[in-house]
């Protein structure tokens, strides 16, 4: 019976995905952001390397994903669009998965991947960003990590962890929040440990060396490290950014206002009882 209301919900989440996505698909395009990304993703096709001919400042496997959407979509961008649909459909079946191993409650567990749906109603998350395809990664890491009947499961969570801060750099956050929660302030195994930070550091090495042998490591530190660095000393105002994006959301729909500051709300709530759990043991 729960497999059948699990496949039903799933149903009505891709239909409310499709409802949602479908209604800006008309306008080819929403953000430039995206047909950059599209552009140096062609330098595959040419057997080159993102920041060999071309500059953007993502990392690599953004542009490699673009290029599989290409590939796949026959560099048709309406089912280019329709990928990234698929993508979006799940991260919310991902968000139901985790939901189902942490609340009891059958009712209460499709509540996130509602929540989530609500959330990219707003046209700011129609197109298809970086965050999207990171997310996924990040979502497959968890469940992987929980997952115990799963071998070597901490080398793969740090791959899928690896994967998404080379799709985008800014998840590297991820990184320090899994290590906190899974192993640094529990009783993982050390060799747990060692095993997810190998998955993780593999991959990253294998790519820089990728960049290395054909004469761009230079091109890579800069794109990788030297310009997100620079970051940090612009005029960077994180409250500020905050009650900006809080403003708008309060005025497109109030409804979902109230849920992202109840959804905030819970977060730090959560979050202030696992430091205080973990500080008694």
């Amino acid at each position: 019976m729960k497999t059948k209301i699990t496949l039903l919900f799933s149903l009505y989440l891709l239909g409310q995905i499709i409802i949602i996505q479908f209604s800006t698909h008309h306008i080819e395009t929403l953000d430039w952001d995206i047909n950059s990304f599209l552009v140096v993703s062609q330098e595959f096709g040419r057997s080159n390397l993102p920041f060999e001919n071309q500059y953007e400042n993502k990392p690599p496997l953004l542009f490699f994903a673009f290029y599989i959407f290409s590939f796949l979509a026959g560099d048709n961008v309406l089912y280019i669009k329709i990928i990234n649909d698929l993508i979006i459909f799940l991260l919310a079946f991902s968000l139901l998965i985790i939901s189902n191993k942490n609340i009891q409650s059958e009712f209460w567990s499709f509540v996130p991947s509602i929540i989530f749906i609500f959330f990219i109603s707003n046209i700011w998350f129609h197109p298809e960003y970086s965050e999207y395809i990171s997310l996924l990664f990040i979502a497959s890491a968890y469940i992987v990590l929980k997952t115990e009947n799963i071998k070597q499961r901490s080398f793969l969570s740090g791959l899928l962890i690896s994967f998404s801060t080379l799709i985008n750099l800014g998840t590297i956050f991820f990184v320090l929040g899994l290590l906190f929660v899974n192993y640094l302030s529990s009783k993982q195994k050390l060799k747990s440990f060692r095993e997810f930070v190998l998955g993780f550091s593999s991959l990253q090495i294998l790519i820089f060396f990728i960049y290395y042998f054909n004469g761009l490591s230079s091109d890579y530190f800069m794109s990788m490290i030297k310009i997100p660095l620079t970051y940090s000393e612009t005029n960077f105002s994180l409250v500020q950014n905050i009650t900006t994006f809080l403003k708008a959301f309060q005025n497109y729909n109030t409804l979902i206002y109230v849920l992202l500051i109840i959804s905030i709300s819970l977060f730090i709530s959560n979050l202030l009882n696992v430091l205080k759990s973990r500080s008694f043991n």
